[in-house]
């Protein structure tokens, strides 16, 4: 089973373009031959220009193998020579593809099976040249040289999710993707993304943190990027003034100030490891005008350069100039 896409290069942007110019200019030929220069006179309107950025991706394949002679071929029935009982080999076969069919499905919560490998294991390919008949109720029908039919499942989710997002169809391949195992979202997840399903698989219920902010940037959800960072870095509470007002309070806080300085280093150990990524997010949301949520990363990043040796050199020159671009003046100092 080949998955493909070709992807968005540059030049099929600019194709794109070519092709709509010349289509404008040949409905101005058109209108010219029939009306003649009245069709040139323009009557003077808000000019709608549409900016539509196209993001470039590149070309996907995927191939999964369905059927092999890694098992036993799949041979006609009549061919085989019939046996009254079973012998031992036979049963202890038996037993084998029962056990290899009960490991295949786990059930998860509210009884609904899960796939909890990624594809279907290789099924037995039928010996022989063969035809294709097609696909029907999520099985594909061959037919082999003696005329006789053999059928290859295709309703593993690994398989049946592909075939959803390459037919055009993310949202229901995201339904299906509840009965393949979690730890397999991810796989799908780039494989959704390699089809131009950023945004949509971004509702893959299982997908790891480190994915969710790639696809969330992709997708210009920056507050869902924001959310997965500050989870990835545990800064969640860093940068967030508080102010005592009564001596409860200020007892309480004295109790805390030990907990939070600990807190304080691991979030500053986190910040510098994700530095490009803050700094990723400060400029797509510069770009898109959302300040908020560039002062909240900004919050945290000048809170981890007060603290000595954390950020160096070039990372320390970008921190002043983005917090200088947002008049941070006081951290900036």
């Amino acid at each position: 089973c080949v998955f493909v896409d070709a992807g968005v290069a540059a030049i099929d942007i600019e194709t794109k373009k070519r092709k709509e110019e010349m289509k404008a200019r040949e409905a101005q030929g058109r209108a010219v031959a029939d009306h003649g220069d009245l069709a040139l006179i323009t009557v003077e309107g808000p000019q709608v220009t549409a900016s539509e950025k196209i993001s470039l991706r590149p070309p996907m394949l995927q191939v999964v193998r369905l059927a092999s002679f890694q098992h036993a071929p799949s041979i006609p029935p009549f061919i085989v020579p019939k046996q009254s009982k079973l012998n031992g080999d036979d049963s202890v076969f038996l037993k084998e593809l029962d056990d290899r069919r009960y490991s295949e499905v786990a059930v998860a919560g509210g009884g609904v099976s899960v796939a909890v490998t990624r594809f279907p294991p290789e099924q037995k390919r039928p010996i022989g040249p063969l035809v294709l008949v097609g696909v029907r109720d999520g099985v594909l029908w061959l037919v082999d040289r003696y005329m006789c039919a053999h059928a290859l499942s295709l309703s593993h989710p690994g398989i049946r999710c592909r075939c959803l997002a390459a037919y055009g169809d993310p949202v229901s391949a995201v339904k299906w993707a509840t009965r393949l195992g979690r730890e397999h979202h991810d796989d799908l997840a780039q494989f959704m993304l390699g089809m131009g399903y950023a945004t949509e698989a971004l509702h893959l219920p299982g997908i790891s943190k480190r994915l969710e902010f790639d696809l969330a940037m992709q997708s210009k959800d920056l507050k869902r990027a924001l959310a997965c960072l500050l989870t990835m870095s545990n800064s969640r509470d860093v940068g967030q003034e508080t102010t005592a007002t009564d001596v409860t309070q200020i007892l309480n806080l004295a109790v805390a100030k030990q907990a939070k300085q600990e807190s304080l280093a691991d979030a500053v150990q986190g910040i510098v490891k994700f530095v490009k990524e803050f700094f990723d997010l400060i400029d797509a949301a510069d770009a898109t005008g959302q300040a908020e949520i560039a002062r909240e990363v900004l919050k945290r990043l000048a809170a981890a350069a007060s603290v000595k040796g954390a950020l160096h050199g070039q990372t320390l020159r970008g921190l002043a100039l983005r917090l200088a671009n947002h008049g941070e003046l006081t951290r900036l100092s």
